[in-house]
């Protein structure tokens, strides 16, 4: 099945007899969630916020876009700009905003005589980053559970207030990576010393994250247990082998349609597998020791 299909049977199974409020701004990731809906066949209505923050140019262009997929937009006065929040500019503008979002989209649904299913977009980049609207759409149940990023980064941005119960691992993310993406012209127009400087900033990041990460996640994770009753569950072998059935189609799906992702693909299929015979033979529990 291809990810366009996955997406809106996924789409479907969570409608179901309800009617599709997409949370719509013209930007990619709620365009594609609102085209989903529509080419799922289901009632869709795409509510768009308007507020002084919405610049006219967008304003026109999610219209645009709304009428070339096939729906009508209907437009909601949000108050985010009421806000203090909102206004101050800070990290976590993102939740007011989003929060305002919500709500006035919920109070809408509760006006009209039929239930209701609200989508939001949210492209997988965002997982990894600061975003505190995920927090927005769990208090408000727009959402039942994300995919966010790490014990530390949750217990910062207050997840254990709205996710009782944390799930590990991610199959999807076994590792995580730090790229620094420069033109390719720009970096051999440098000279020796500078990219030598860029080459040890680079490595000294990493080597600082991983150990940082490795660091601060287990007291953040006892933090949240011990303090605010979160449960840390983890996955079934069963879960964990579905999980990585599903991955594999897409790895599989996306290797056929692109060469740079399958030679990439392959690359790291090949390290895993050459890495197991080292990674089994020296693998520990944290202890053998009985009652310990």
């Amino acid at each position: 099945m291809e990810l366009e299909d996955r997406l809106i049977a996924a789409v479907r199974a969570a409608a179901q007899n309800h009617v599709a409020y997409v949370c719509y701004s013209g930007g990619i990731d709620s365009t594609v969630v609102l085209a989903a809906a529509v080419r799922a066949g289901i009632e869709t209505i795409a509510l768009l916020g308007v507020s002084a923050s919405l610049a006219a140019a967008e304003r026109d262009d999610a219209h645009r876009i709304a009428e070339e997929i096939g729906v009508d937009v209907e437009e909601v006065a949000t108050n985010e700009m009421e806000l203090a929040g909102y206004r101050a500019n800070a990290g976590d503008r993102c939740y007011y905003c989003k929060s305002a979002l919500y709500d006035t989209a919920l109070a809408l649904a509760a006006t009209r005589n039929a239930g209701e299913v609200i989508f939001v977009g949210t492209h997988i980049d965002d997982l990894g980053e600061h975003r505190p609207g995920l927090r927005a759409a769990m208090e408000r149940g727009v959402i039942d559970a994300t995919e966010f990023s790490m014990p530390n980064m949750d217990i910062d941005l207050g997840f254990y207030q709205v996710a009782k119960y944390n799930y590990y691992p991610g199959w999807h993310q076994q590792s995580s990576i730090g790229e620094l993406l420069m033109n390719k012209e720009a970096w051999e127009a440098l000279d020796d010393q500078n990219q030598a400087i860029l080459e040890g900033s680079c490595g000294w990041n990493i080597y600082v994250n991983y150990a940082e990460t490795e660091a601060k996640n287990p007291a953040a994770m006892n933090k949240m247990l011990e303090e605010y009753g979160v449960t840390n569950v983890r996955w079934t072998d069963e879960e964990l082998a579905a999980f990585e059935a599903a991955w594999n189609d897409v790895l599989e799906e996306q290797s056929a349609q692109n060469e740079d992702f399958k030679r990439i693909a392959d690359s790291y299929t090949a390290f895993r597998q050459e890495y197991k015979t080292w990674g089994d033979a020296q693998s520990l529990k944290p202890t053998y020791l009985d009652g310990q």
